[in-house]
Order: C-alpha cells, then sequence, then structure tokens
C-alpha cells in the first residue's frame, strides 16, 4: 500500500539514503522534498516516512585490539554480527500484515557494496546497485503482504569496497511455509522482522588497515552536485542563449552508468525546472524543452510540471523540422 505524503512531512529518500521534508504536493504521484541545500522532485515510491536507524560506527578498530599490527586486516569485531536481508512487517489497525519493509543490514566496520535483484513471478520487481556504511540499516523497497504468493526471488551478492575483505551471496527463493519461520529482532534496530543471514566468505588478503575506511558512493555525491541550482552564468544562460535546453542524460552528465532510472529522471527533472525558472525570469517569450521520444516518462512529467506554472500560456509537441517530435515548445507570458 503506497503512503500518503503532505507538506511539512519528514520523510526518507531511499535511492539517495537521505533525510528530507515534504515541501508541496505534485499531483498524485509525486512531491517535492526540501534536502539541506535543494528541493528536488521526487516519486511517491520513493520515499518513506520510516527513517531508518544509524548505528554509531564502532571505535573498537584502535582501542580494542591493541595487538593487531597495521599489516593485518582485522576480523569482524565480537559485536559485529554480519550482514543480513530483512523483512520488516508493517500491520494495519487490525494487526494484520499489509506489506514489508525489505533492508540491507551491515553490521560491520566496513563499507559494503552490493547487487540486489528482486524477482516476482520470474521477473525483476526492483534492482539496485549501491554502498551500504557501516552500521547501517539500508532500506531497499517495499513490497506487498501478497507478493509472497508471487514466487519472490532474491539475488543479493556483497563485498567490502576494497574488495580486500570478504564477499558473499545470497539467492533464496522465499516460499510462505518457511518465510515464517525466519522471524526474529534486526541487528541495530531490534525490530522484530524476518531475516536471512548472507554467508560471507573471506579474501584472505593482507592490507594496511588505514585503507579500510567507509567512502560515500559514487553516484550519490555526483547527483547532488548535478542536481543543485548552480549560480547564473550571463554568457550561458538561457536567457541570452539558444532558448532551448537538452534533457538527453549524456547531455547532462558524463558518466550516468552507476545512477538508476530513477535518479535520471530527477536530474533531468530538476534542470528542466531550473532553465524554465531562469526563461521565467529573464523574460523569455518561447522555450523549446528537448526530451526526445523514447517512452515518453520525461515528456509526460514535464507536460504535468508545467500546467502548474501560471507564466506558462501554452505547450505542445508539434513537429518540428529541427525536433521532429522530440521537443515540447513552451509559450511563456
Amino acid at each position: 500500500m503506497e503512503e500518503k505524503f503532505s507538506a511539512g512531512d519528514k520523510v526518507f529518500l531511499i535511492h539517495l539514503q537521505e533525510e528530507g521534508i515534504v515541501t508541496r504536493l505534485n499531483g498524485a504521484g509525486m512531491v517535492y522534498v526540501q534536502l539541506s541545500d535543494m528541493e528536488i522532485p521526487v516519486y511517491c515510491t520513493d520515499i518513506t516516512k520510516d527513517i531508518p536507524q544509524k548505528k554509531m560506527q564502532h571505535e573498537t578498530v584502535k582501542t580494542q585490539n591493541p595487538s593487531v599490527t597495521n599489516n593485518q586486516v582485522l576480523p569482524l569485531q565480537k559485536k559485529d554480527s554480519g550482514l543480513f536481508l530483512s523483512f520488516e512487517p508493517e500491520k494495519d489497525q487490525a494487526g494484520d500484515i499489509r506489506q514489508f519493509k525489505v533492508s540491507l543490514i551491515n553490521d560491520t566496520v566496513y563499507s559494503v557494496m552490493f547487487r540486489y535483484r528482486f524477482f516476482l513471478s520470474g521477473n525483476i520487481h526492483f534492482k539496485l546497485d549501491k554502498t551500504a556504511l557501516p552500521y547501517q540499516v539500508f532500506l531497499l523497497h517495499e513490497i506487498a503482504y501478497d507478493a509472497l504468493n508471487e514466487m519472490p526471488e532474491v539475488d543479493l551478492h556483497v563485498r567490502d569496497e576494497m574488495n580486500e575483505v570478504m564477499k558473499g551471496d545470497l539467492q533464496q527463493k522465499i516460499k510462505p511455509q518457511n518465510f515464517f519461520n525466519k522471524t526474529g529482532a534486526m541487528p541495530l534496530k531490534g525490530n522484530e522482522a524476518y531475516i536471512y543471514n548472507i554467508n560471507t566468505v573471506s579474501l584472505k588478503k593482507i592490507v594496511p588497515r588505514q585503507e579500510i575506511k567507509p567512502r560515500v558512493a559514487f553516484d550519490l555525491s555526483l547527483l547532488k552536485e548535478m542536481m543543485m541550482d548552480s549560480p547564473v552564468n550571463k554568457d550561458t544562460d538561457v536567457v541570452v542563449a539558444d532558448r532551448e535546453v537538452d534533457l538527453h542524460i549524456e547531455k547532462l552528465v558524463i558518466d550516468s552508468g552507476k545512477m538508476s532510472n530513477a535518479e535520471m529522471l530527477h536530474l533531468q527533472l530538476a534542470k528542466f525546472q531550473q532553465t524554465l525558472d531562469r526563461a521565467i525570469a529573464g523574460g523569455v517569450d518561447r522555450l523549446y524543452i528537448i526530451h526526445g521520444n523514447g517512452k515518453g516518462k520525461l515528456k509526460k512529467e514535464i507536460h504535468h510540471l508545467l500546467k502548474s506554472y501560471k507564466e506558462v500560456k501554452s505547450f505542445n509537441n508539434d513537429y518540428h523540422p529541427k525536433y521532429a517530435f522530440g521537443a515540447t515548445e513552451i509559450i511563456l507570458h
């Protein structure tokens, strides 16, 4: 069941792994979320009111085992229980389970890169390639209770970020008769959930201890940087340029290979709104937004947003000799 959101709600962005505040609604399926340094459009399916708990990183590396030299890989500390995939139930007022929050639990001192695929009826329902920081409950996605009847399967590969300490796999067909025997308390969080242990093997490599430290995943910081409003450059601003913007992802970022479809769409919509706002402020009367043909998702979202601008007199996606049907013409007051 999809969560409902209102302005002022504190939410967690699943793909960006950040907290934010809902500032305004945008139709039934999207909202605007204010982060620490910018406001971005977000699909309701990509946010949740359930804010994951993070456990402070232990300072046991230097203090609890002083006999270990700098040239040895430290094993997982005794307090580190390992890696897990959890299905945390959410119940309705009658106490019946209505959905599950699926999370990767990294109760280790290492940053862990993972490749996650979730299947329903043999088809990919959700996929994500990210990095879970030490002692983090990483919320992956949500599934309805009834999805347990659709032959769910998990394909998960994990390894430490330096690829020098451990790796592991979890390939699991989830059968209801066995699933409900997996109940237990979630490591780090303590909530009741259905939990699968991710077995790991040691890579048995000798590396300097100081090299094993958490780092932020590449695409998270890159996405934030690209989505932020950069200062207006009078030489290149749309007001004095060609009065058009190309939203093809390769025009906005050098390497989009590590970005999900949702992240790319968020970036494209943010660039579109930035360009439109500048055009309105600069008194431009006509603007072309190049979105391409494709499957029409980007065009549909752009047309939906344009209806909320009182400065937009009209817009159309008619044939154009230069863009064919791959651009929308916007007429401004």
